[in-house]
């Protein structure tokens, strides 16, 4: 499926570039004569708000990702239903995907995105970048997508109780069998983006094969 947004010129803003000070709830201020009154939750002070830069509303950049596992026998791929909590697709499927925070790596704010919606704790080391997906018509809301994609076996994953996302966000979680990824619907058009991730089918012969072995 493809996601539309509707294309607009960049809004200039301000940005100040001075130093500050973080106000916390109670300070007692005075401003311009005024009289003296208590802040009711906590403000930001410049105190040297004399830089300045003009600076442009841009697109933001999500990152997503593509875990597949050997299940009971069966190739799979990790996603999850949106629930009521989700801004947008409330009871579609995809794979875990969230936006990129400032002190991340696109490997670590996948690994984040994954531990709160599917509680599963993955090596960053293991998310491989497989593609980026730049055109707007083709984003969700024109964000910039980072996509990442790994291999983990299921005897090893190691579960986090992470619940750090929105509230409500996710519905169910479930591994996926790959011949059953077209009887889901799916946000994002992650089903496509799946099949663009997924091993090929002599090295899925191949794990399939090792876990019937136990290797």
């Amino acid at each position: 499926m493809m996601n539309k947004c509707e294309l607009r010129k960049n809004i200039p803003y301000t940005f100040f570039t001075g130093e500050y000070t973080i106000l916390p709830e109670g300070t007692t201020i005075q401003v311009a004569g005024r009289p003296e009154q208590k802040l009711e939750k906590p403000a930001v002070l410049y105190t040297d708000a004399s830089t300045k830069k003009t600076l442009y509303d841009g697109r933001y950049c999500a990152v997503g990702g593509f875990v597949f596992s050997i299940v009971k026998g069966k190739y799979c791929v990790l996603a999850n239903r949106r629930g009521e909590g989700t801004p947008d697709f409330q009871g579609y499927w995809n794979c875990p995907c969230g936006f990129l925070e400032r002190d991340e790596t696109s490997q670590e704010g996948i690994a984040r995105e994954i531990a709160e919606e599917c509680n599963i704790a993955i090596n960053p080391d293991k998310l491989k970048v497989f593609g980026v997906q730049t055109d707007p018509l083709k984003c969700n809301n024109g964000n910039v997508t980072i996509r990442h994609k790994a291999f983990v076996d299921y005897k090893d994953i190691k579960y986090v109780n992470n619940s750090g996302g929105e509230e409500n966000e996710v519905a169910d979680i479930k591994w996926i069998p790959i011949d059953e990824v077209g009887k889901y619907k799916w946000a994002f058009g992650h089903e496509e983006t799946i099949f663009l991730a997924i091993e090929p089918l002599w090295k899925r012969c191949w794990r399939k094969f090792r876990y019937i072995l136990h290797i």
